[in-house]
């Protein structure tokens, strides 16, 4: 009897515990404070977008930011009313979203507006970071580029360092392609790639990746 107790005690710490996880987890993403590059469906460049503490604003220069709607989060629920002026103003949309690395994905719930979902579930949130940056494993700056990208992608390196791999990751996390840097300037075939976001990850040491949009 006691022993059945016993189990029975902690199987039921054991769903508090993951009920709290759950809670935590849902909780633990937020748009506040942080701008999205966003491209079209064609992978060209939209506007940038950013989230203050209760307005979406836009802006083509990163410099002169107008607020365009106010919005709500409760987990990774989203609900957007526009502002009076905009197309959008009589319409409110919900939305949920999950920020994965650096992009942000929208999945409609409804929206009266098909202007605002085109944008909002179908176009790509890349947030907004520059693509160069010094990669403190091996001590050099990588450059992507072009990106976006159709056919193919180069990857530049200031002090190649010969035979460092590098792996390529679509959103679910599933490695798609790989090989190796063999020169300062190398070229990586990604015209097989479906169009979207993708994640490349050079070395083999934990480590921030960088986006690359296959358009």
């Amino acid at each position: 009897m006691i022993k059945k107790q016993n189990r029975m005690k902690k199987k039921f710490a054991l769903i508090i515990l993951v009920v709290a996880f759950s809670s935590v987890s849902s909780f633990c993403q937020s748009l506040t404070n942080t701008t999205w590059k966003v491209y079209d469906s064609m992978s060209s460049f939209y506007n940038y977008f950013h989230f203050d503490s209760l307005y979406l604003s836009y802006t083509t220069n990163e410099v002169n930011f107008n607020n365009v709607s106010t919005y709500y989060e409760n987990g990774s629920d989203f609900t957007i009313i526009d502002l009076p002026g905009f197309v959008c103003s009589a319409d409110t949309g919900r939305y949920t979203f999950l920020i994965h690395n650096d992009t942000l994905d929208f999945s409609l719930v409804n929206d009266t507006c098909p202007y605002r979902s085109l944008i909002i579930a179908d176009y790509y949130w890349v947030r907004n970071t520059i693509t160069q940056v010094e990669n403190t494993i091996y001590s050099f700056a990588l450059k992507i580029f072009p990106n976006p990208a159709n056919d193919e992608v180069f990857l530049q390196i200031a002090s190649p360092e010969r035979g460092v791999v590098y792996h390529i990751y679509n959103l679910l996390g599933s490695e798609v392609l790989k090989g190796s840097l063999e020169s300062e300037i190398t070229r990586v075939d990604i015209s097989e790639l479906q169009k979207g976001c993708y994640f490349i990850k050079v070395g083999n040491e934990p480590g921030q990746p960088f986006k690359i949009i296959k358009s």
